[in-house]
């Protein structure tokens, strides 16, 4: 008790005469070993651990405290023999095996350590200790769904700390359910303010349709963060969202202002110039930020973006090949590459850029809809609807798809299967020349008139 409340002196006294009175009692070893430790006196320990296991090799504790001592002085994989001696001995201690997930997580084992959890939960059921790890566990091997499941879980049980409420939001934030990561946000600046939630609050705000509110929310945490500028950063981004063009370029130049050598916020910059029409400017910042790092493929795509907005297309294809040359197996580059070669003229190679675009990325449905519009400008029918019925079938929900599958039924005489995807189409574009052209073209041939 005394070496718990601190007082070290005299319980490493009392531990020394009990083990003169009795030196082949384990315990008082161990005990000692612990005394020596907290009072820092490490190597001391160390050998009392090792007196205390030479006496009874066969107690799990002695193994497990010396494993732990172990740990806190960094020695992993000494810990992890402790703790896999321990195991033998008393296979079905889940309080072990949590503690030996938690080393085998620092040696960079986090799947070993995910394991060693559901181990000790299978021994323990629902120890909210346990499963607040595995959840932690999950989210940083980026197993978003199950890291959810956890988390809510933990808050099932009646863990809901802060840090819970904010990781659960996070998770659910990327999964989609904005609606209700901007719940747990809320919630956990109920138990702690922190300028994280209420900057994630912020983009949730903005996810539902609150853009008002968001920028408000910044307001509030740029109240006491006035010289940080990752606040600006973030709230350059999340007018950017809000396609916000001017604010957000307040607020990047003010980051820039505060941290000049952060290239992100350059990037950024650029980005948010292109999108306020400003492409001179956005060239120059593009230039600055490849100067900087050359190596980065992402920088010379946005460039070559950039230059395909400018219709200054040589210059696009320079940049596209840079990026493609160190990340070949991109598909958005991919895509990019078969714009600006439909643009050059060159259809062929157009065509072979989209198709290593859907061969790499299969299952996104705006390749095809990009190969689809150019088979069709081409008068290549049956190819551009085999590639659209695919777009539609990932996504039906587009209308752009539609209309474009609308179109080619037309060009085929397919005038029965053009009418619903043209309805839809002139619902969301009613301003469409070519979309009430088509349709009344289709509905002449159908003998079908329309006011």
């Amino acid at each position: 008790v005394m070496s718990e409340l601190g007082k070290f002196d005299q319980a490493l006294q009392d531990y020394k005469d009990a083990i003169e009175l009795n030196p082949r009692d384990p315990g008082y070893h161990d005990n000692r070993g612990t005394a020596l430790f907290n009072a820092g006196k490490v190597d001391e320990a160390i050998r009392e651990y090792r007196e205390a296991l030479k006496l009874d090799p066969y107690d799990p504790a002695i193994h497990t405290d010396f494993a732990v001592v172990l740990s806190r002085l960094g020695k992993y994989e000494e810990s992890l023999w402790e703790y896999n001696e321990a195991l033998k001995l008393s296979p079905d201690d889940a309080e072990i095996r949590f503690e030996r997930a938690l080393v085998l997580e620092k040696i960079g084992k986090p799947q070993d350590a995910l394991k060693e959890i559901d181990q000790a939960l299978s021994v323990a059921g629902n120890n909210p200790q346990y499963v607040i790890e595995k959840a932690r566990l999950l989210q940083n091997l980026n197993r978003i769904e199950e890291a959810s499941k956890a988390y809510k879980q933990t808050i099932d049980l009646g863990m809901g700390s802060a840090d819970i409420h904010y990781n659960y939001g996070l998770l659910l934030y990327k999964l989609g359910d904005f609606k209700q990561a901007l719940s747990e946000f809320e919630t956990s600046l109920t138990i702690k303010d922190s300028v994280d939630a209420r900057i994630n609050k912020a983009f949730s705000l903005v996810k539902v349709g609150r853009t008002d509110d968001a920028i408000r929310e910044f307001s509030r945490v740029l109240a006491t963060e006035k010289n940080n500028p990752e606040i600006y950063f973030e709230q350059a981004h999340l007018n950017y969202d809000a396609s916000r063009f001017d604010v957000a370029l307040d607020s990047i130049t003010r980051a820039i202002s505060l941290d000049f050598e952060n290239i992100e916020y350059h990037y950024w910059k650029a980005k948010i110039l292109r999108e306020s029409e400003k492409l001179q400017e956005a060239e120059n910042e593009f230039d600055y930020i490849i100067e900087k790092d050359p190596e980065n493929s992402t920088y010379h795509y946005e460039l070559s973006d950039l230059y395909y907005l400018m219709k200054r297309y040589d210059d696009a294809l320079s940049e596209i090949n840079t990026a493609i040359n160190r990340e070949p197996d991109n598909s958005d580059y991919q895509q990019l590459r078969g714009q600006i070669m439909l643009s050059l003229g060159n259809v062929k190679d157009a065509i072979e850029n989209y198709d290593t675009a859907i061969k790499n990325d299969p299952d996104n449905p705006e390749f095809l809809y990009e190969k689809s519009k150019t088979l069709y400008d081409l008068g290549r029918m049956d190819e551009a609807l085999e590639s659209i019925q695919k777009a539609v079938s990932i996504n039906p929900k587009k209308t752009e798809y539609n209309e474009i599958r609308a179109l080619i039924f037309v060009k085929i005489g397919k005038y029965t299967e053009a009418m619903p995807d043209l309805d839809l189409s002139i619902k969301t574009d009613p301003k469409s020349d070519v979309l009430h052209f088509s349709r009344g073209y289709a509905c002449i041939n159908l003998k079908r008139f329309t006011e």
